[in-house]
């Protein structure tokens, strides 16, 4: 008996936290964007890594700086060839820079 009352309080704790949290998700609202939001910190789209990616496939082959501003990611580097470069990459992904 006592099991079946500590399943049911699990079940009902579930349920609960189901009702809550779907509808967030499904407005694309998160508690981590919630609590990103009350830091004072800003979530992207596109991470570091798809960032970094994105900067070498136009030609960055070392880089020396990544930055993220004002919702845009600054990738500094050098190509190949040694030439300074410098590739801006929104949020969305979208490279700003030719």
């Amino acid at each position: 008996m006592k099991e079946e009352a500590g399943m049911l309080r699990i079940a009902i704790a579930t349920l609960a936290l189901t009702m809550i949290i779907g509808p967030l998700v499904a407005l694309g609202l998160s508690p981590a964007h919630e609590t990103a939001a009350a830091a004072g910190k800003t979530l992207t789209a596109v991470s570091q890594d798809r960032a970094l990616a994105l900067a070498k496939a136009r030609g960055i082959a070392h880089v020396a700086n990544i930055a993220f501003r004002d919702g845009v990611w600054i990738v500094q580097g050098a190509a190949r060839d040694g030439l300074h470069q410098e590739v801006d990459i929104s949020s969305a992904g979208e490279v700003l820079n030719p």
